[in-house]
């Protein structure tokens, strides 16, 4: 019932008969006034219609009833509803406010609000405030009692958190778990309550540091990574505990259980990757080093030296240059896509001079190997609309890596051929060849395949993430078929300018 709406209909119609008598005595008084006045009327010879008397009496009676109900109806009213509030209010109502009066009734009932309201403010307080406290002081389960699930100060938004919470007991048990916390253990939320916690998590010294904490019951904290491997799944969990306050069971701990694996396994690349690059920058700057000694030196000779001695020395410098150049480039394309941030220049470009720069600088690479490098070319090439560096910057690296890791006497051969709508680049190789398992990552970001013949070869982990992200870029996409010391092919597609077009269209 809406506040301020008492009394009920027809509360007054079922109303005590108490005020019954009063009404009785206020008729009785009337028919008194009219029975004198007929009586004075008849005896002292006035003269008047035989129906006048019963006319006076019964108006009299009227007026009579009428005043008398005006004056006692706010008193009767307030009371009778007063009392059926009361009533009410005894039954168990869950909301106090759905028993406040009319306050135009009379000041009883304002007053009457007035208590109704402040007993609603103190029991939502108490209510919040043991709400606040029950999350810890349960103690003997993992699911909220049906008090709890009422809205205020809700556990249910600690069982839904993604990460897990247990409170630890200074006994070592645990007392309470929310689900996540069972999922990280392997275990069921309602399992692991009541479990020692050095049962649950046996890595050295968690345990050990989690009940000093709960027999502490101070304010400290500790946290730990560490690592954990279940079916041959390797991951990583953190754990961070501090001490609280006693609780019906004693002194306690509350524990967070997060799984930082994704974090840890960055972590670890972005290492390697630093290791990796800084290897492969400083192989070019040595060799730029060397050669610009040497070169000063033939010019301490006097001018004697072979023109070709400082032709060659020259070329090396270039090469390498050209190579730190490279090694820069895929470093900040790299950053470029982690931030999203990487765009495309498009202009009208033929794919058949990109083929034609590729011989060029990979031909002097792959005789230095022993290496033959092929190239089947077709009769004419289409037009393509892209970034002209960077799909340089694709081909390069996937032509690179299959001369990087084909050994000396192999061969790399690259295909191209077009239908009209896609232009096809194939890079074949005939070297160490991609495990099944690692063919579905390599191109993950710093992502090198675990190979005992590649251990030696240097690398940033970047080249083929780059190459397909700028394929894609492109509308296209690159794919690896490959077998285990047998060699790769990875093919490179993208639309060509007709095809675009009439994408376009479309």
């Amino acid at each position: 019932m809406p506040a301020g709406s008492w009394p009920p209909s027809g509360s007054i119609l079922k109303s005590d008969t108490r005020f019954i008598g009063p009404g009785v005595l206020v008729a009785a008084a009337s028919l008194g006034v009219g029975a004198i006045v007929g009586a004075w009327m008849h005896y002292g010879n006035v003269s008047a219609p035989a129906w006048a008397p019963p006319v006076i009496v019964g108006a009299l009676a009227a007026t009579a009833a009428v005043l008398g109900w005006s004056w006692a109806k706010p008193a009767i009213v307030s009371m009778v509803a007063l009392r059926d509030a009361v009533r009410a209010s005894r039954s168990g109502l869950q909301e106090p406010e759905s028993v406040l009066l009319d306050a135009g009734l009379s000041p009883e009932a304002a007053a009457w609000n007035t208590l109704v309201t402040q007993a609603a403010a103190a029991i939502r307080s108490d209510l919040e405030r043991r709400d606040r406290t029950d999350v810890g002081e349960t103690g003997g389960s993992s699911r909220p009692s049906k008090a709890k699930q009422t809205g205020r100060g809700d556990p249910g938004v600690v069982e839904s958190l993604w990460m897990g919470v247990l409170v630890v007991g200074s006994s070592g048990k645990v007392e309470l778990a929310n689900p996540s916390a069972g999922v990280l253990l392997g275990k069921g939320g309602a399992e692991v309550v009541g479990q020692a916690l050095e049962s649950l998590i046996t890595e050295d010294g968690v345990a050990s540091a989690v009940m000093e904490l709960a027999v502490e019951g101070g304010r400290r904290r500790w946290s730990e990574t560490v690592s954990r491997d279940r079916a041959g799944v390797r991951s990583s969990l953190r754990i961070s505990a501090r001490g609280m306050g006693d609780g019906p069971n004693g002194r306690r701990a509350l524990v967070l259980l997060e799984d930082v694996t994704r974090q840890v396994v960055a972590d670890e690349a972005r290492t390697k990757f630093v290791e990796h690059a800084t290897h492969e920058l400083r192989t070019p700057l040595t060799n730029v080093r060397l050669y610009v000694e040497e070169l000063i030196d033939l010019e301490s000779d006097g001018g004697s030296a072979d023109a070709s001695e400082r032709g060659r020395a020259i070329n090396v410098i270039s090469q390498e240059v050209t190579r730190l150049e490279r090694i820069v480039s895929d470093m900040l394309s790299a950053s470029e896509i982690e931030s999203g941030a990487m765009s495309l220049t498009m202009a009208e470009l033929n794919a058949e001079h990109l083929i034609e720069e590729l011989k060029q600088e990979f031909a002097v690479q792959a005789e230095g190997k022993g290496l033959t490098l092929a190239f089947e070319l077709p009769p004419k090439f289409p037009l393509v609309r892209g970034d002209r560096d960077k799909l340089k910057l694709a081909l390069h690296n996937l032509v690179g890596n299959a001369i990087k890791y084909t050994p000396s006497g192999g061969s790399v051969r690259i295909r191209v051929n077009s239908d009209g709508t896609m232009l096809t680049v194939a890079v074949s190789d005939t070297g160490v060849g991609i495990s099944p398992e690692d063919a579905e990552r390599i191109f993950d970001r710093f992502y090198r395949a675990k190979n005992e013949a590649t251990s030696e070869i240097v690398g940033t982990g970047l080249g083929l993430t780059l190459a397909r992200e700028v394929v894609r870029l492109h509308g296209g996409d690159v794919t690896v078929e490959s077998q285990l010391g047998r060699g790769s092919t990875f093919t490179m597609t993208i639309p060509t300018r007709m095809q675009q077009e009439e994408r376009a269209a479309a």
